[in-house]
């Protein structure tokens, strides 16, 4: 019989309902294999059998057929994958109808080996253009200088790269173990792309990220999104001491984001006292590259006398805007999707955090509260520009409040303004009282 060696093209492929028929048996598959860019699939010959189809699951969990003649061979070998890309598979029997059975699934397969990507940085000289990015890659032990030996010699005023260990920033030389689920502060003068290779991991087996105590900066050590919510479902002894959302870095200013993103870096914070092994699981389905997901969702709706506002501020160069306040009676204070700690920040950017009398050197990104207070302690500091503006949105009840100005001694009543304008004197922080009023 003729073997069959294809070469996987998944754009022109027609997609079809996942196959389900009726008639002949389905093959039992012995063997699924990858390799380097490339995948083997062996079945069980299945008695009375004419062919064979098989088929790829594509990212909206539908099949496309790959073969265009019915294969006449009890295996199929698949080349031009992408390293690092997860696949499933599915084969069924034909019998000499055309009748098709019921499909045969493989176990997700990732073919690894060498792969590469360029990411371009648009540069600037100001701490809004640093660029929080990591290297999906295992880079042979190489250090810092060798992977960007292209770029000029290290210099603070033309390239920075910072890494974080133990709670500490790393620059250049300090930096070691280059890997993937590592992420990195990189700025350059002038807009600069960078060239990033190495070896894939495997994308279908889970990989493990060690996290320290306090702030981490980590990536998706697989070349596919990472749901931040699967990790913490797969780690449900940490997810009470990891915030359920990671922090991304963009446009000067943090914002939660749900999603690890290929190529991006985040932070997150292990509120544990000490190191935590963290595994990130791979793709439950086929994954959908680069593709963007939804913020995390607010509560519209909250039982009893809970509210919600949401509390930004620009200066117009930086901004914070992912900070939330009220009270919600039935919030899991463990899992709650928006208490979180403050992200660390560059004395320039702007940062907009709450604190509570109770509690020492805590930041806290939002303060939400299942039982009823009457005050908010609110603190902006950094940026850059003399105006700053706090704004405000309620995202659900219909609370009174009260915006107190410390510095100015000023009342603002945040029901009839959206808004508030104040001047930065100096560098020290700008602190606030928000009260609840009585009805």
């Amino acid at each position: 019989m003729k073997r069959l060696l294809a070469a996987l093209v998944i754009t022109p492929l027609l997609l079809l309902p996942a196959p389900s028929f009726a008639n002949p048996a389905p093959p039992t598959i012995v063997n699924a294999e990858s390799g380097e860019s490339s995948a083997r699939v062996e079945w069980k010959a299945v008695p009375g059998a004419e062919a064979y189809n098989f088929y790829l699951k594509t990212a909206d969990g539908r099949f496309s057929k790959i073969n265009q003649k019915p294969v006449r061979d009890t295996f199929v070998r698949l080349t031009g994958l992408t390293n690092g890309q997860p696949y499933t598979f599915a084969v069924t029997t034909l019998d000499a109808g055309g009748n098709e059975s019921p499909a045969s699934l493989t176990q997700m397969l990732a073919p690894t080996g060498y792969a590469y990507n360029t990411l371009t940085v648009k540069g600037g000289a100001r701490a809004a253009d640093y660029v929080l990015f990591t290297i999906p890659y295992f880079t042979g032990g190489k250090s810092v200088q060798e992977i960007f030996r292209y770029l000029p010699p290290y210099d603070g005023n033309r390239w920075r790269i910072f890494s974080m260990e133990q709670g500490e920033y790393k620059e250049f030389t300090a930096i070691t173990n280059i890997e993937p689920g590592k992420a990195y502060w990189f700025i350059t003068a002038d807009r600069t792309d960078l060239f990033l290779s190495g070896k894939t991991a495997d994308g279908a087996e889970p990989f493990h990220i060690r996290l320290g105590s306090g702030w981490n900066l980590i990536g998706s050590p697989f070349l596919y999104p990472v749901d931040w919510t699967e990790v913490l479902a797969h780690n449900p002894d940490m997810a009470p001491y990891l915030g359920p959302a990671a922090w991304d870095f963009s446009a000067g200013g943090y914002e939660k984001a749900p999603t690890l993103l290929p190529f991006h870096g985040y932070l997150v914070f292990n509120a544990y006292d000490r190191d935590l092994d963290l595994v990130i699981p791979p793709a439950p389905a086929q994954p959908r590259i680069f593709e963007e997901q939804p913020p995390v969702a607010l509560p519209r709706q909250i039982n009893g006398d809970g509210w919600l506002i949401k509390l930004s501020a620009s200066d117009g160069s930086y901004h914070d805007t992912d900070n939330y306040f009220g009270i919600v009676p039935d919030m899991d204070i463990a899992q709650d999707s928006l208490s979180t700690a403050e992200p660390p920040a560059w004395p320039q950017h702007l940062s907009v955090y709450f604190i509570r009398g109770n509690e020492t050197g805590i930041r806290r990104s939002s303060d939400i509260r299942r039982n009823a207070v009457n005050s908010w302690i609110t603190v902006i500091r950094g940026g850059e520009n003399r105006k700053v503006t706090l704004s405000w949105k309620i995202v659900a009840g219909n609370p009174k409040m009260t915006l107190i100005d410390l510095a100015e001694n000023r009342r603002i009543d945040m029901n009839l303004n959206s808004n508030y304008v104040f001047s930065r004197t100096n560098t020290a922080a700008h602190k606030f009282i928000i009260t609840k009023n009585s009805r």
